[in-house]
Formats: C-alpha cells, sequence, structure tokens
C-alpha cells in the first residue's frame, strides 16, 4: 500500500473541496463588493461607463440570467443562459438545452409530478446584475464610503431601475407619461440623483425599499471612474454564453443528477411568458442575503418622500411578481 500517495490523492481532494467553498461564497469574501445587510438603509451613486467588451454590451448595469447548482463534488457551477439581454435575446433559447429541458418539466410540474417539480426549480433561470457605485454612506462599514464598490442588483431593484431611469415595465414596455430620470441617475454633478436602498427582513425574507433623491456633486472625475473599474475588475462579472460549458452542466449535472418521471405529453416547446424566470434569494448567488438580524434603520440625511417602491423577494409570491418578464 502506498501511504504516501493515499496522503498525495487526499490532499488534492481536501484542496479541490477549499476552492469549490471559495468559488461558492466568492461575492461574500468579494472585498471589492459592497454587502448590504438587513436593517440599513444604504446611499450610492451609480456609476456610468459603458464598455466596449466582447458582446456588445454598451450598457453600464451587467444584467444576465444564469442556470446553477452544485455538482457532485459539491462546487458551486454557474453557467450563463443565451437569453440573457445582452446576448440573444428569446432567440437565445433554442440555443440552451438546460432551457429545453425546463419546458418538458414545466409540462410535467403542470402535470403534478413532485419530482419534476423539484428540478425545475432547481435549474431555473434566475436574474443576476452588476454595477460599479461611488459609495455615499454605507452605515455596515462607514471605512466605505467614498470609495468606489461593485453593487449586486437583484430582481427587485432592476425593476426599480428600469422604471425610474428607463420609463419602462417588466416587459420593456415604454410607462405613457413616466417620469424618468435618465442619466441624472449617473450624473456626478449637483444633477445626479444618489440611490437608496433600505433592506428589512420579516423573520423569513428580505424587503427592499428603493427611491432617488437628489445629492450633492461627487469629488471624483472620469479618470477616477476608469481607474476604478479596472481595480474592481468589472468585466470579469461580464459572462458570455459558452455553448461547451453549457452542454457540460446540462449533461453532468442536470441530466446526471436529476432523475424525473417521464411524463408522455411533456413536449420541450419554447417556453411562454406565463412560465415564471423566477429569481431566488440564495447564499451562493447572492450578496443580500447574508443577512442579519435587523438592526435600527439609521435616519437618511434628507428627508424622503412617503411613496416608495417596495418589494418583498420571498419564494411564495416572487413568481406573481416577475411571472410576465421575457423569457
Amino acid at each position: 500500500m502506498d501511504m504516501e500517495k493515499m496522503y498525495a490523492a487526499m490532499e488534492k481532494q481536501e484542496k479541490a473541496k477549499q476552492k469549490a467553498a471559495a468559488e461558492a461564497k466568492k461575492d461574500f469574501d468579494n472585498p471589492n463588493m459592497i454587502s448590504m445587510q438587513s436593517g440599513n438603509t444604504y446611499e450610492v451613486r451609480l456609476m456610468y461607463w459603458a464598455s466596449g467588451i466582447p458582446g456588445e454590451r454598451s450598457v453600464p448595469i451587467i444584467e444576465k440570467t444564469v442556470h446553477a447548482a452544485k455538482n457532485s463534488d459539491g462546487r458551486y457551477v454557474e453557467i450563463t443562459c443565451p437569453v440573457s439581454d445582452y446576448l440573444m435575446g428569446r432567440s437565445g433559447y433554442n440555443a440552451c438545452p438546460v432551457c429545453s429541458e425546463l419546458s418538458k418539466l414545466w409540462e410535467a410540474k403542470k402535470k403534478g409530478s413532485a419530482s419534476a417539480s423539484s428540478a425545475y426549480d432547481k435549474f431555473k433561470r434566475k436574474f443576476k446584475g452588476y454595477v460599479v457605485v461611488y459609495v455615499v454612506n454605507d452605515p455596515t462599514k462607514p471605512e466605505n464610503n467614498g470609495t468606489f464598490k461593485i453593487m449586486y442588483v437583484n430582481a427587485i431593484v432592476k425593476e426599480y431601475l428600469d422604471t425610474k431611469i428607463k420609463g419602462i415595465d417588466r416587459k420593456g414596455v415604454a410607462i405613457a407619461n413616466a417620469r424618468k430620470i435618465g442619466f441624472k441617475a449617473y450624473d456626478i454633478t449637483e444633477n445626479g440623483k444618489n440611490l437608496f436602498i433600505s433592506i428589512t427582513n420579516d423573520g423569513k425574507h428580505n424587503k427592499y425599499s428603493c427611491e432617488f433623491d437628489d445629492g450633492d456633486a461627487l469629488p471624483i472625475d472620469m479618470e477616477q471612474i476608469e481607474q476604478a473599474y479596472e481595480d474592481l475588475e468589472f468585466e470579469k462579472f461580464y459572462t458570455q454564453f459558452d455553448p461547451k460549458a453549457t452542454q457540460a452542466f446540462y449533461e453532468e449535472i442536470v441530466l446526471e443528477k436529476e432523475t424525473v418521471e417521464a411524463e408522455p405529453e411533456a413536449v420541450a416547446a419554447e417556453p411562454e411568458d406565463d412560465i415564471p424566470m423566477d429569481f431566488e434569494e440564495k447564499a451562493e448567488e447572492t450578496v443580500e442575503e447574508k443577512a442579519e438580524a435587523p438592526a435600527e434603520k439609521p435616519k437618511a440625511k434628507k428627508e424622503k418622500p412617503a411613496s416608495k417602491k417596495e418589494a418583498t423577494a420571498s419564494s411564495s409570491d416572487i413568481d406573481d411578481i416577475l411571472a410576465d418578464l421575457p423569457s
């Protein structure tokens, strides 16, 4: 028995586990990200820096939909679904074997299959977004104030930003008589608007309230903004659709790990808008779920309007919130 060889194999396996654990919580441990915790109100200014990276992404917020799960060795695996807005749109469905399988699972789920329902919920598309911000006030880490950070954008915040900045609804349709603020959301002068995000917790789910309000001119210039994007390695959050990785995810995780009862009538048809593109707040996918017990909410430096846009990211009602998003 070669004990040295056995030890080397054990050490290799242990390193693989450590790497997997690090990858699974990379957003939490990334010092470049602002970690938002329940019971607090954060004040930031969104930064605008349209990148010319592959895929011709020309928007300041990286938005994508992903399929994610853990493989047999516990490693968190995530692939970018080709239906992400900056890639192929809905036409990308035909290029995604996971989406094709999900359409079968959706049909089986509607027929009452518990195993299909479990598999569908595990592998369905999830929204993820990232944006660079200038931190005006971080009540949990004051040392972040006056610095640039990457902020995670969940589906609730995205909906608010689309409404207020672009004047569009969840389907991307222009809202009649919308009083959108446009570039003021990114303007670093005294004309700019700061974004306030308040987070509370009902004991089970996080609840987000967002609003824009007048801000002061920021003590920064475009050269500093460009340097921040480079230092934060923001473009690494942009991930293109990789056909090989997607096929491997489908074969090694979806097919191998999930055994679903066959439903003769289930057909792989392109999903319609009534098939929810869900957003789930899971620890390995979001920053916000690293929440502590609610703390006393600090007073904002400016008096805010009484009306706010609020939504609760709960598993019970998120389907209703996002059910008619374009898939």
